[in-house]
């Protein structure tokens, strides 16, 4: 597709980008980080499905281009890594705050540069909707959010739906926790009280013996007591 700005409003916190020759780049691609370039949508490798092609472009997702780059030109073009864009899309209703991601083409074996779609998970999105349409329409305000620079939408991949799901783990992780508190609760009271007996005694004998209740007890809270490395001549 040719250049077409499709930036309305919104700051864009632009960031420059490097890009190779052979790269060609038009002004409101939707573009990608590949290790140290970026690229349009529509150059990323076919992983099999829309969908999977849709969530690797959100997870390397860095904006929208406002500049264009012709083939054999290696000047850094500048990226809008959010804001409000209006991009084409298949006819249909839109709520705010719906998740859009990039549309794969007709031959579904690549992304378009500069077409979106609703999808129905955030690790799919690289932005929500900005503008309601209440009747069917070809285009949608989108605000975009660059996976890269922002760590994306939120709930998108790799800083939201992945990273939720890790926060749930840790969530399951710390209940799984509570009912051993109690019982850790009661094992460092004992060796609480053990160390307390400890700094009580005064002759050799309960000196002794008050270690040799704090060993037990720090034993029991779990502590490896065994001796580690050389002993001391």
């Amino acid at each position: 597709m040719s250049d077409k700005m499709r930036w309305r409003y919104d700051d864009t916190n632009p960031v420059v980008a490097a890009v190779d020759a052979a790269t060609v780049i038009e002004i409101g691609d939707l573009v990608y980080q590949e290790i140290d370039d970026v690229r349009p949508a529509s150059s990323q490798d076919d992983l099999g499905s829309e969908t999977a092609n849709q969530e690797m472009f959100s997870d390397k997702f860095l904006g929208v281009a406002m500049q264009r780059s012709q083939a054999g030109e290696t000047a850094p073009v500048r990226v809008a890594t959010i804001g409000v864009f209006e991009f084409d899309c298949p006819s249909g209703k839109f709520e705010l705050g719906d998740l859009i991601g990039a549309d794969e083409n007709g031959a579904s074996n690549a992304l378009l540069s500069q077409q979106v779609a609703k999808v129905n998970n955030s690790r799919y999105a690289i932005g929500r909707v900005a503008r309601r349409e209440g009747s069917d329409a070809t285009s949608v305000l989108v605000a975009i959010r660059s996976t890269v620079m922002t760590g994306g939408v939120k709930g998108s991949s790799p800083s939201g739906a992945k990273q939720e799901d890790a926060q749930s783990s840790l969530l399951r992780k710390l209940e799984a926790c509570l009912p051993i508190i109690p019982l850790l609760v009661e094992k460092l009271e004992a060796v609480a009280d053990a160390a307390i007996a400890l700094l009580c005694y005064q002759t050799d004998c309960g000196y002794f013996a008050a270690i040799n209740n704090l060993r037990y007890a720090l034993t029991e809270a779990g502590y490896d007591m065994k001796p580690k490395g050389n002993p001391v001549a």
